[in-house]
């Protein structure tokens, strides 16, 4: 397993509760969400309609994925191609 993939792994889980803790009610995500850890970053960049661009910088490099998201209750799921 790449570090990218365990960092991706490790840190949507948190990101996503925190979104869901944000709003309050229903959530909505709208706008641009990142965490960094140890000089990586994971990012999310919500665009509506259920799209989201996921980005992963590791070493300087960034590779972007384009993926779904979906709204049950107070969860957000998030579904990016392998």
């Amino acid at each position: 397993m790449r570090v990218s993939d365990s960092l991706n792994a490790a840190l949507c889980v948190p990101l996503i509760l925190l979104l869901c803790a944000a709003c309050g009610g229903p959530p909505e995500p709208s706008g641009r969400y990142s965490l960094n850890f140890q000089g990586d970053e994971l990012s999310l960049d919500f665009k509506g309609d259920g799209k989201v661009v996921s980005s992963m910088t590791e070493s300087g490099e960034t590779k972007s994925v384009d993926c779904k998201y979906s709204v049950n209750d107070e969860k957000i799921g998030v579904t990016c191609p392998t």
